[in-house]
């Protein structure tokens, strides 16, 4: 079904669009011309032409013309000519459509602008023209492959799906998903080749997707040193999260790790190097011992710049966390590391210009006033995680110099400015990318939170664009460490990985919200309007658990879900997942309140009815064979796209919890 309005409805929305008279009729079979240079341009017409119901008689026709051009129809146009500051120029015309680029992936992205135009119009595409560019250099987002893995097949069509969505290169976190030549001991079942990995960063090239690698190179390292062959690397006996910095065997395993994910990425321009939240590092007896009497920071620095430089050396520029950093913010140590690298900053709470407290800096700091009683209604209070004593007002006189000028506002310090460490890495000279949430820890193991990562994305690209950074990256954390258990399932994604693009695109503010909504809903899912993007709000302002505030607001979602399953023409799998996850979160959501009803008569069981004994243990009886269920069939589900193992994994997560508390509940409440 076509949009409601005629005029082109593009995502992202490009900058510059001029309309013309005329309409071209579409033949059912469309020979295709590229330059020399843009060969592998068939490929990405291949897996359009099996989405829309036209021809594209392969392989296409080289011309010997040097450069980025495509041309389609029998009688195509000439190839329009680039603006100055355009990365392509599409052009649509009676004769057919033709398009000239900067780069080989900026015409990949006309033929996805093309493409959306054949799935608005069909056959009757309207004359226009289109110049086009980016707002942020790289739109990256982040895959996470330490749980939640994609099938090999399920990762290659992901591709075609970030190219449209303008996103142009993918941040790939291996961990023991990968088998290293040096160490295939540490590889976990099922982990990808060598050849896997060619494959896969070959086909995003054809995509005009980078791959980049991300090394876990100090902390994170749970899946290496849970291993008895490495524990004794570790900072702290206990603690498998941090390998020791000045242990002789751990710069030799690392370098091991840098030199085989090198060997597979050659052509990368960056590789990540990690390095975020080492909590401990140079606090074990031997670092003690080797710092004196530097702080532990000085040792964080000193071993990031000899990875970073190791890197370099390999011929590719380092990127790292920045959180550590930001706790220790020290602009002399800071000054230390390659002028290269590129310092990522992230946070996830931030869906404003300002923020309650400074995040990040010092693990986060907060004025006094949020934890005054307020004169006005509590509920219109943000939420104040405890600080540990750490407050905006007791910040020392060299710091505020330091911080003021970056976060202050007309509403400081109970409001600071979002980007107030952004500020301050521009004002130093630094390179800096803005990390925001997609799918991140706290969100559980059901469903990202969609409209807190989406404002969360919008502010982050403000935040990237205003401050000069380099990257907008859209992190998708499949588990909080290797250890932990799974996050939602990475499909659901999309809505997401949509925002990013559009944010890194183009100017993207609130008020266009209802406008993705609609672009969103007919692109992805063919759907008429956007009622998707309503859904999604209501489905996260459902509450979590069972509360006497009742905030439930998932049985009119999934209303609202299949009322429009008729009108879904593309990504039918997808939308089936959404509905079958708030399914399932609406189960734990009765049986988290048959576990508070249980507390609620607890003290005087043995003084109730009968009857009502009897409707309470039907209730347990049945929510707990649902429960049983609904694991199998999401299991099943998740099998078409995940690893069997991590679909597995993933639905114990989801309801194995609740349904073994309600039943330890029951056997107590019901020993009377």
């Amino acid at each position: 079904m076509k949009p409601t309005t005629d005029a082109p409805s593009l995502l992202p929305w490009p900058k510059r669009i001029t309309c013309a008279d005329g309409i071209w009729f579409v033949r059912s079979s469309l020979p295709l011309t590229v330059s020399a240079d843009a060969g592998s341009l068939t490929a990405v017409a291949a897996v359009s032409a099996s989405e829309i119901p036209l021809r594209f008689p392969l392989p296409a026709r080289i011309v010997e013309e040097r450069g980025w051009m495509f041309q389609l129809g029998p009688h195509p146009p000439k190839p329009p000519a680039r603006c100055s500051r355009a990365s392509f120029a599409l052009q649509v015309s009676p004769q057919g459509a033709s398009a000239t680029g900067r780069d080989y992936p900026s015409l990949v992205h006309a033929w996805m602008t093309l493409r959306q135009l054949f799935r608005q119009y069909g056959r009757h595409l309207p004359s226009l023209e289109i110049h086009d560019w980016p707002d942020i250099p790289w739109r990256v987002y982040h895959l996470d492959l330490k749980g939640t893995r994609r099938t090999f097949p399920r990762l290659l069509r992901l591709l075609p799906e970030l190219a449209e969505w303008r996103i142009n290169a993918v941040l790939v976190e291996y961990e023991d998903h990968l088998i290293l030549p040096s160490h295939p001991d540490i590889a976990a079942p099922e982990a990808l080749t060598p050849q896997q990995v060619r494959t896969f960063v070959a086909e995003a090239a054809r995509f005009g997707i980078t791959i980049i690698p991300l090394v876990q190179t100090l902390g994170h390292l749970q899946y290496v040193l849970t291993k008895p062959a490495y524990a004794s690397l570790r900072e702290h006996p206990e603690d498998a999260s941090e390998a020791c910095s000045t242990h002789p065997a751990t710069w030799p395993l690392i370098r091991d790790f840098l030199n085989d994910v090198i060997a597979l990425h050659r052509d990368a321009p960056f590789l990540h190097i990690g390095l975020d939240e080492t909590f401990r590092i140079a606090t074990c007896p031997r670092c003690v011992q080797y710092r004196k009497k530097k702080p532990p920071i000085a040792r964080f620095v000193e071993w990031a710049r000899q990875v970073a430089t190791y890197v370099q050396n390999c011929g590719m520029t380092p990127l790292m966390w920045a959180d550590i950093l930001a706790r220790h913010l020290d602009p002399a140590l800071l000054e230390t590391l390659p002028k290269e690298m590129v310092f990522c900053g992230w946070g996830y709470t931030e869906t404003g210009p300002v923020h309650y407290q400074l995040g990040r800096y010092r693990g986060g700091l907060v004025s006094r006033n949020w934890f005054r009683r307020p004169l006005g209604r509590i509920d219109l209070l943000p939420p104040v995680p405890w600080t540990q004593g750490r407050w905006i007002e007791d910040l020392s006189s060299i710091e505020r110099q330091r911080l003021e000028p970056f976060a202050r506002n007309r509403n400081y310090p109970e409001w600071v400015n979002s980007d107030f460490l952004q500020r301050l890495y521009r004002k130093l000279g630094l390179a800096h990318a803005v990390a925001t949430g997609i799918r991140v820890s706290f969100h559980g193991p059901f469903h990202p939170r969609f409209i807190t990562g989406q404002l969360n994305t919008l502010q982050g690209a403000r935040t990237c664009k205003r401050n000069g950074g380099l990257m907008l990256i859209g992190t998708s954390w499949s588990r909080g460490h290797s250890l932990a258990a799974c996050n939602s399932h990475p499909d659901l994604d999309a809505y997401g990985i949509a925002t990013l693009g559009a944010a890194g695109w183009a100017p993207f503010a609130e008020s266009d919200l209802r406008m993705f909504d609609q672009r969103f809903a007919f692109h992805y899912y063919g759907l008429p309007d956007g009622a998707i993007g309503d859904l999604l709000f209501m489905a996260e302002r459902s509450s979590p658990r069972a509360d006497h505030v009742h905030l439930q607001y998932l049985p009119p979602v999934l209303e609202g879900l299949a009322s429009l399953r008729t009108s879904v023409s593309r990504h039918k799998e997808q939308f089936d997942l959404l509905r079958a996850v708030l399914e399932a979160r609406l189960l734990q959501f009765q049986m988290q309140f048959a576990l508070l009803e249980m507390e609620y008569f607890h003290a005087r069981r043995t003084r109730l009815p009968a009857e009502v004994k009897k409707r309470v243990a039907e209730d347990v009886r049945r929510l707990t064979a649902e429960s049983e269920k609904r694991r199998i069939q999401l299991a099943r589900l998740y099998g078409r796209s995940l690893l069997l193992r991590d679909a597995n994994e993933l639905a114990e997560t989801q309801l194995a919890y609740t349904q073994t508390a309600l039943t330890a509940v029951f056997r107590q409440w019901n020993k009377v």
